[in-house]
């Protein structure tokens, strides 16, 4: 009988190894420039990037994340520093084509064993309030955070993370898994699917959560909906769809 719950157990230990090889096997025929560290130990957060840019010319930004977070904090007057952090052999794409600046970083190094392990993934732009343009920001699986910039349109998309962003033109803003807390503007649309959400002052925009409460300062026009949470609008001098409208004083 003992012989037989040896065998049983080997045979359970390798079934599980076998099915980690061949997720491994597949990630990597996925990704070809994903890289596996077996054991891992300690810190392992690496500058893997820094670079500065002249602002002049350049309009749009657009930054791609799987698992970082992306922070925009403010710079200098005339130039835009981009800094990433990371695991050791990361790497992250940056480019400039015609008046738009690329970012992109994707999950590349898969670590099997983790013993007090842990690392930092992050991408910090330092950038000057003034700027004007567009700005597009999506992370995967990690937070946004935006400084003011109140002459530039953002679109900022977390499926896994909360949104913390200044004042702004325009913007769309939306979270999967996630809260949002926004500044003010002129049009701006928030939408998140499981997670609170709060505004300041929008001149005309909508704001919709499933599953979270809602607070906006003023909403001069525009439309307020929670399936499952309370909302507080300080001021709304009109509304749409009167019937989904739920209003409740601050406190």
């Amino acid at each position: 009988m003992a012989n037989r719950g040896v065998k049983i157990f080997l045979i359970i230990i390798l079934t599980i190894i076998a099915i980690i090889l061949m997720n491994i096997m597949i990630l990597k025929i996925m990704n070809k420039d994903l890289k596996i560290d077996i054991f891992a130990f300690g810190n392992k957060t690496e500058k893997i990037f820094e670079n500065e840019y002249e602002i002049n010319g350049i309009k749009n930004m657009n930054i791609d994340s799987f698992s970082s977070n992306i922070k925009f904090i403010e710079g200098e007057k005339d130039k835009i520093r981009v800094t990433a952090y990371g695991a050791k052999d990361e790497n992250i794409s940056v480019a400039i084509n015609g008046d738009s600046l690329y970012i992109k970083k994707d999950n590349q190094v898969l670590h099997i064993f983790m013993l007090f392990c842990w690392y930092k993934e992050e991408i910090v732009v330092e950038i000057p309030k003034s700027f004007e343009g567009n700005i597009r920001l999506s992370a995967s699986s990690g937070n946004i955070e935006v400084i003011d910039l109140e002459n530039s349109n953002l679109n900022l998309e977390a499926s896994s993370g909360n949104i913390r962003c200044g004042n702004m033109i325009n913007g769309n803003i939306k979270t999967s898994s996630g809260n949002i807390n926004a500044g003010s503007g002129k049009d701006i649309n928030i939408k998140a699917s499981s997670g609170s959400i709060k505004a300041g002052s929008i001149e005309k925009g909508t704001a919709n959560t499933s599953s979270g409460s809602i607070k906006i300062d003023e909403l001069k026009e525009g439309e307020v909906r929670a399936s499952s949470g309370a909302i507080w609008v300080g001021k709304m001098e009109k509304r749409k769809n009167r019937n989904n409208f739920r209003k409740y004083k601050g406190r």
